[in-house]
């Protein structure tokens, strides 16, 4: 991976990795319902500049999640990721109950965007370089 940092926030930083050519999100702490829509609107941000067609979603850092973010992801601002080209996302998530039921509600209430869960980084990136393929 080659990192060049897009954006930061309290809990999330935003990298291009430009050796794979997609969006690489790194969640850190405990996330918090505002802290997690502040972040999003970061993500969106990003899209005014380029489009990325494909992301790394990291929750590996995650100490926390409150339990409201898996609807709020899934309602308000997931669905738009479709409507600025991503085509895929790779979501490496954390190995607690909490995170997996997170990660989970989160793919079962999208089945228009092609989301798939992971349980660590390598799976993840093999997985999102054949889609390419596809």
């Amino acid at each position: 991976m080659q990192l060049h940092l897009l954006r930061a926030t309290s809990c999330l930083s935003i990298y291009y990795d430009s050796s794979n050519n997609w969006l690489y999100l790194d969640w850190a702490g405990d996330l918090t319902l505002p802290a997690v829509q502040d972040a999003c609107v970061a993500v969106a941000q990003c899209y005014l500049t380029r489009t990325y067609l494909q992301v790394l979603n990291s929750h590996l850092q995650v100490t926390e999640i409150g339990s409201s973010i898996g609807t709020w992801l899934s309602a308000e601002f997931l669905p738009y990721m479709t409507l600025v080209g991503v085509e895929h996302i790779a979501w490496v998530s954390v190995p607690s109950l909490v995170g997996r039921k997170l990660a989970q509600t989160v793919v079962n209430r999208m089945p228009s965007l092609v989301l798939n869960l992971f349980d660590n980084a390598e799976e993840a990136t093999v997985w999102l370089r054949q889609t390419r393929s596809m």
